[in-house]
């Protein structure tokens, strides 16, 4: 099964209502720091390896990290690598147009429909002559639940924090990137809410749309460091 924009959408409109049903529950417990780790697992594998490596090529990583960055995007319900590469390569053509597949209004948070206009690059389609590749893209949705069952088997804690609360959250922060992060049809920076809004880098967005094969975008790029790090390109 694919990954449909139905269940992203689903996913980022319970991060609120869990978040708070969470906390009456458990209070302030340890717990929350797993979550918060884990969404940053997340949040670095979509900007380092979704956005930076299979859209942008702005670095070279071995297959490890590949297959790393498929697993745990498929896992967290981000769609497989082509498909999320694809729809990103469109939104920089056609940033802020009608046919931009980004949306930066409100909107943004009521998109239950795939988008059927996207077609994939030459460079990404020839990822797809890789069985891993054709796998990620046929069985996204299926990595996910089989991902969210083991944890569930596990400890339903462990399913609550380790995977239904980050993924919401990542979902639901992404969502609001996509609104905040473009204003009067332009893209626009702003660094404050890395701090806020942790996305390990991805604030920066008019500096990338300027410079979309840079690696780091800022002094508090995470992802930026975690790709220095890994790369088998240092320069």
């Amino acid at each position: 099964m694919k990954t449909h924009a139905w269940q992203r959408t689903v996913g980022a409109l319970l991060f609120i209502p869990l978040l708070c049903l969470s906390l009456l529950h458990y209070g302030i417990d340890v717990k929350f720091i797993m979550s918060f780790i884990v969404y940053l697992c997340i949040a670095t594998t979509i900007t380092s390896g979704y956005h930076r490596y299979f859209s942008h090529k702005s670095y070279e990583c071995n297959k490890f990290w590949q297959f790393l960055y498929g697993l745990i995007g498929t896992a967290s319900l981000n769609s497989s690598p082509v498909e999320w590469a694809s729809v990103h390569v469109t939104h920089h053509v056609h940033s802020d147009t009608s046919a931009d597949p980004y949306n930066s209004t409100w909107r943004q948070f009521f998109k239950f429909s795939d988008r059927n206009n996207i077609r994939a690059p030459k460079f990404l389609l020839r990822l797809l002559k890789d069985d891993i590749h054709r796998f990620w893209i046929k069985h996204s949705s299926t990595v996910a639940f089989i991902t969210a069952a083991i944890l569930l088997s596990i400890s339903r804690d462990l399913f609550l924090f380790a995977y239904v609360l980050p993924v919401c959250a990542y979902l639901f922060t992404s969502y609001l990137h996509n609104i905040l992060a473009h204003k009067n049809h332009n893209p626009r920076n702003l660094p404050i809410l890395e701090f806020i809004i942790p996305m390990c880098g991805e604030w920066m967005h008019k500096h990338h749309h300027e410079n979309p094969r840079l690696n780091l975008f800022s002094h508090f790029d995470f992802g930026g460091y975690f790709i220095w790090v890994i790369r088998n390109d240092k320069r």
